[in-house]
């Protein structure tokens, strides 16, 4: 049986998955808004990336692999959606509410499954 509390570093690298996450999705939207900005972009949303890639291996070090990628994925997705609503007015329509909440539950799910 497993421990069902998720270690400090590996909650530190959740929400550094996160922010870093939620600045891909910011800066390619910025970057498809004028086309002078779309090769910035696209460098910024590469080194995001890879950094993401970094801490998703260490968070699979601490995680078991279903709850690494449901909280992971799962928990980029909602924030990149509410990333989205802050910066540049994305409105979620109430049915994108409710996917929002489906997903949340889905992530609670498997990280408090045992």
């Amino acid at each position: 049986m497993r421990d069902p509390q998720i270690p400090v570093k590996t909650l530190i690298y959740l929400a550094l998955l996160f922010l870093l996450q939620m600045g891909v999705a910011v800066g390619i939207k910025w970057g498809s808004i004028a086309s002078e900005r779309y090769w910035y972009s696209v460098m910024i949303g590469t080194l995001l990336t890879f950094a993401s890639v970094m801490l998703l291996v260490n968070i699979n070090k601490h995680l078991p692999p279903a709850a690494a990628l449901s909280i992971s994925t799962g928990g980029s997705f909602i924030c990149c959606q509410l990333a989205l609503l802050m910066v540049f007015r994305q409105m979620i329509t109430p049915g994108g509410w409710c996917g929002l909440a489906l997903i949340f539950s889905g992530i609670l799910v498997f990280a408090l499954s045992k």
